[in-house]
């Protein structure tokens, strides 16, 4: 029974220890608003996308797990301030048998507990703390280089869609316009009021124009697996992505 509740203490209090953090290394906090869901349908804003990106960039996971790896290794550096203590424990059963008597059973415990502490290493102990504390702030900042370009990327990359999408806007109009062209010129050279040539200019207007709607519509395509491949997602993804409040503001015309 003792030796049942010795170990069952043992495996309650390891738990307890490993979540103790007397020296307070252990700061870093990872991205907040990352779940295991999928993503949703519809327009995105720039927040939105940044989120994404965040949550799922491997540069940046890798980044924040080699931060958690130098709290680790500071905290290691600065136990050896701590002192040691080692504890044992042991319970043997012995059975002595005696000529016309019964069997008896004898359970004997033994325990041990040392302390070491040590007081002065020349320096040893500091020099490794002031190292890990390095390779900690190093970790620091590269994770914040991380963080920075991925923003700025995915900027980029949510503006480019949005001009490339503009873009192609513009070409579609441009190719409504020119197609209504091409169709009186057809209906005026029937009449005899234009030469061919006229008649030909527009059609090569036209088919310009077609041409340009199919170049902006893969552009559109490039931009939107641009930005997928940012947000770690396959880059035969469709993106919607919605345009600023200012800019729907400034770019709204008056009716």
């Amino acid at each position: 029974m003792k030796k049942s509740f010795i170990c069952l203490l043992l495996l309650c209090a390891t738990p307890a220890f490993a979540e103790l953090d007397p020296f307070s290394v252990y700061t870093a906090k990872a991205p907040e608003g990352c779940v295991d869901s999928p993503i949703k349908k519809g327009e995105f804003t720039l927040p939105e996308l940044i989120q994404i990106g965040i949550c799922n960039n491997p540069a940046l996971n890798r980044s924040y797990m080699s931060i958690k790896s130098s709290e680790a290794n500071l905290g290691q550096a600065k136990s050896a301030y701590l002192p040691g203590v080692t504890a044992s424990a042991g319970i043997q059963q012995k059975n002595q048998k005696i000529e016309h008597q019964s069997t008896t059973k004898t359970y004997p415990y033994s325990g041990n507990l040392a302390l070491s502490w040590l007081i002065y290493d020349f320096g040893g102990r500091s020099a490794k703390t002031d190292q890990m504390k390095a390779y900690l702030d190093a970790a620091e900042f590269s994770y914040n280089a991380t963080l920075h370009d991925t923003v700025l990327a995915i900027n980029q990359a949510y503006f480019d869609l949005l001009s490339a999408q503009e873009v192609l806007k513009s070409t579609q109009e441009s190719e409504k316009t020119f197609k209504k062209s091409y169709e009186e010129s057809t209906k005026r050279f029937d009449l005899g009021l234009v030469s061919a040539s006229d008649k030909l200019l527009a059609k090569t207007t036209y088919e310009n124009s077609r041409l340009d709607v199919v170049q902006a519509n893969n552009t559109v395509k490039k931009a939107q697996g641009a930005l997928a491949v940012l947000l770690n997602l396959s880059p035969d993804t469709e993106l919607k992505v919605s345009t600023p409040k200012k800019d729907k503001d400034i770019t709204k015309l008056e009716e």
